[in-house]
């Protein structure tokens, strides 16, 4: 079992690891990995609810080889998160709500 702070995880939880960052394969948005069920995947960094593909799985060794470049980079391990709590923007933009400017005064 993965923990991260104090909380405990469980295997069928998702494990974010948001600093190993690349691009989707079948979307090219970026993405970062994410392990669930002991398979990899590559998930997209921006909560969209009318997400177009599942997240893509990948293999340990794509995994590795962006931990193994973090630790070079940085010293340290990659921090392993949970799933996030959308803010209330995340819904909104997801949805297409969010305002925008527009000039309303002009027709």
């Amino acid at each position: 079992m993965a923990t991260t702070g104090n909380m405990p995880m469980t295997d069928s939880e998702w494990l974010h690891y948001r600093d190993l960052k690349s691009r989707c394969p079948a979307c090219k948005r970026p993405a970062h990995i994410a392990k669930r069920d002991g398979d990899f995947y590559f998930v997209d960094d921006e909560y969209n609810p009318f997400v177009r593909h599942a997240p893509v799985k990948t293999t340990e060794a794509v995994f590795r080889f962006f931990a193994n470049g973090y630790r070079r980079e940085h010293g340290t391990e990659p921090e392993v998160t949970g799933n996030r709590k959308l803010s209330e923007r995340d819904i909104l933009s997801g949805m297409g709500a969010v305002p925008t400017k527009t000039d309303l005064g002009k027709r």
